[in-house]
């Protein structure tokens, strides 16, 4: 007799009892859901790959914020898209919009990215003119944004000192260049590195042209009035405003400013425009061929580059002025050359725009890893890295409304100890102030370089003058010595020649290994020797 939960052709030629068949069905069902349960923790979600490394774990987990990203980063899972995370991000969570005060239509920045952004450039970019320079447009992108521009410091000090300027940080996705008019002091040069150490890396060519760089035709020796000029001109017309910095007052004088504008359109002067400069186009032009960069109406996903204009010209040069003007009014500086905050919020919204296309699929950043090429001490900026093995050199806060640092030789003698750390040998550059306009008027000096048992490497003369002298003053970077051994340290001595020609020491700003560096270049915190 057969039993009625079992068909006859499944009974076994030993009989278990119920009990037993109950429990031996039960275990094969869990030992069934224990198998899958492992296999879906166990087996990646993508069959074809393979084990992930512990260093794309990392990578992973340091990328993204939720565990959801992480888990589909480290299995494979649409690594190449960004899934949306407007609801679970905390970037936007806590940064939906931000609201910038100041003069403009549009003072509201859209959603930052989840973007590691670094900026390299000039003042519009370190937002020279604006209170908080925490509102530069650079900061407006990403919350982990970090601004490296710096007045009109130029690509060179970047393109030479690569490695040190990305010294412990994040793999950028985007790398912002506002630096087109300095293209021959080093662009090319930094696009290049750019592109060789971040392969995938967006670079953000800025070409900045504020109202200040517009002429207008005119009867003097120079034949032309620039923007700044023509506002001078025309300021008891205008009606300036006061300066209690009120937003009703700032309206009325740009409302006043266009007004003007729209009425010269046809007058004899002719319209406004800005003067070519067709070098620095066609050197633009070839930097972005070399990294693959594009314009922006070519604005494809993943593109490697893209040129914007920071003030798109419209069909006249008036129309143009009267449309952006305001982004650049600031009360108390009417030199019309710098963004205000409203100003750097359009920038970041029109920024922001190209973003979205241009990395509308956001990939793993890559880091080839450092190029060995550098090893750069410049404490001007900031007043670290200066040697501590040193005599008779202090460090001194020479302009403390701008916060720059200088060693200065107290005395007609001091020293420093350095060591080549790169793996080839390379001179040693050293970065001193020279004269300016304001009166400072350093000293020429002596410095020998020594090797480690006191035998002289030679001695080379820092001339610290130029004729005419630049406004406020260039830092002058030149090679002293030979090529250092690697691991070689020196003993670099310093001596004041003409102490009784001038009252003012000595200032260095600096010191660096490098492989690429030319013999002589500048940096500056305002001119250089070719902008004055």
């Amino acid at each position: 007799m057969t039993s009625d939960w079992m068909a006859e052709d499944e009974i076994p030629s030993t009989k278990p009892n119920r009990p037993y068949k109950l429990w031996a069905m039960a275990m094969l069902v869990i030992g069934l859901l224990l198998g899958v349960l492992i296999m879906t923790i166990v087996q990646p979600s993508n069959p074809d790959l393979h084990t992930p490394s512990t260093a794309l774990i990392e990578e992973c987990r340091k990328r993204f914020s939720t565990t959801e990203q992480q888990e589909a980063c480290i299995t494979g899972l649409d690594l190449t898209k960004e899934k949306d995370t407007s609801n679970d991000s905390p970037v936007d969570e806590d940064k939906s919009s931000t609201t910038i005060t100041g003069t403009g239509n549009d003072a509201t920045v859209d959603k930052q990215r989840d973007f590691n952004i670094v900026a390299l450039g000039a003042a519009q970019t370190e937002g020279i003119g604006i209170k908080d320079r925490t509102k530069a447009y650079p900061n407006l992108l990403s919350p982990s944004a970090v601004n490296l521009a710096h007045g009109s410091m130029g690509p060179n000090m970047h393109a030479i000192c690569f490695d040190t300027s990305f010294e412990d940080m994040e793999i950028p996705d985007i790398i912002v260049l506002e630096d087109w008019l300095h293209y021959e002091e080093g662009l090319a040069l930094l696009a290049s590195r750019i592109r060789q150490r971040f392969p995938n890396a967006l670079i953000l060519f800025i070409e900045d042209a504020p109202p200040f760089f517009y002429r207008k035709n005119a009867d003097n020796a120079k034949g032309f009035v620039n923007f700044a000029q023509w506002y001078e001109a025309n300021q008891d017309e205008l009606k300036v405003a006061n300066n209690n910095n009120d937003d009703d007052d700032d309206a009325a004088a740009i409302a006043q400013i266009k007004a003007k504008l729209t009425a010269e359109a046809d007058s004899i002067g002719g319209d406004w425009f800005i003067p070519p400069h067709p070098n620095a186009d066609d050197a633009i032009e070839d930097i972005m061929t070399s990294v693959g960069a594009v314009h922006t109406e070519n604005i494809t996903d993943n593109v490697g580059g893209v040129l914007w204009k920071m003030l798109p010209p419209l069909d006249t040069g008036y129309e143009t002025l009267a449309a952006n003007v305001e982004y650049y009014w600031q009360e108390r500086s009417f030199s019309f050359r710098n963004l205000n905050e409203a100003g750097h919020a359009k920038v970041a919204n029109e920024l922001l725009d190209i973003i979205d296309v241009a990395r509308a699929t956001k990939g793993v950043p890559i880091d080839n890893g450092p190029l060995g090429s550098d090893s750069c001490h410049i404490w001007h900026y900031t007043g670290d890295g200066i040697p501590e093995d040193r005599d008779n050199m202090m460090l001194v806060e020479y302009r403390p409304n701008t916060h720059y640092y200088v060693l200065e030789l107290d005395g007609s003698y001091g020293w420093m100890n350095v060591t080549n750390p790169l793996a080839e040998a390379v001179p040693l550059y050293l970065s001193y102030l020279t004269d300016d306009e304001e009166g400072y008027l350093p000293p020429e000096a002596v410095v020998e370089i020594q090797d480690s048992n006191g035998v002289s490497l030679g001695s080379t003369i820092l001339n610290t003058l130029f004729e005419p002298a630049p406004t406020h003053g260039v830092i002058r970077t030149v090679a002293v010595s030979q090529p250092i051994p690697p691991g070689q340290e020196i003993k670099v001595m310093f001596t004041v020649t003409n102490t009784t020609a001038t009252e003012d020491n000595f200032r260095l700003s600096g010191y660096l290994f490098s492989v690429t560096a030319p013999n002589e270049w500048y940096f500056a915190p305002y001119d250089k020797p070719n902008h004055r």
